[in-house]
């Protein structure tokens, strides 16, 4: 069987189709690319003093022979992450930490069985979360104005209540820039 050249339309259509979105790996939704960068924390000082008040303010609502404890034990479990690798892909966020702890934001999913999602609200995600019945919250990423990525963590621990019995949140914020260290592109599989 003969072969026939490839024409003119076929390459174009051909070019059109992997350039579209979605289809070649390319964000579905324009805002992804954003966040993408290597991102490192700029604004240690004043935001980890801020954490930590936070959380001595929320200590004092707890029995005082438990205080120090949880202030300890929160301070050690809210530690913000030196930096992060962010690839934009066609159903969201990779978000890499370091080499053993990456994990996705799958942005605009259906909600999960327990109602966690991650959308865009405005042009911040919002990324719902849970580690327990007990422990949930929401994480916010946001690309400021300046070119910094920052991000609210609201959280909520039953264990923390207040004089009305309803949890007390725990806010907290952290900011990155971006570093000038390239993201390489993944291997080819």
């Amino acid at each position: 069987m003969r072969r026939r050249p490839l024409t003119p339309a076929l390459v174009l259509l051909t070019a059109l189709v992997s350039a579209a979105p979605g289809l070649a790996g390319a964000p579905e939704d324009p805002r992804l690319s954003a966040f993408e960068g290597h991102w490192t924390r700029s604004g240690r000082a004043a935001e980890d003093a801020a954490r930590s008040a936070n959380i001595d303010a929320l200590a004092e609502n707890l029995p005082v022979w438990y205080r120090a404890l949880a202030r300890t034990l929160m301070k050690a479990s809210m530690q913000p992450d030196e930096q992060y690798r962010i690839r934009a892909a066609t159903w969201g966020l990779e978000v890499e930490v370091d080499a053993e702890k990456t994990w996705e934001l799958r942005v605009g999913a259906p909600p999960r069985d327990d109602g966690r999602r991650t959308e865009f609200v405005d042009d911040a995600i919002a990324h719902d979360w849970r580690h327990s019945e007990t422990s949930y919250g929401t994480t916010t990423w946001r690309v400021l104005d300046d070119g910094r990525l920052r991000i609210d963590v609201e959280a909520f621990d039953a264990r923390l209540r207040g004089a009305d019995d309803r949890p007390l949140p725990i806010r907290y914020t952290t900011t990155y820039s971006r570093a000038a260290v390239a993201i390489s592109a993944p291997p080819p599989e």
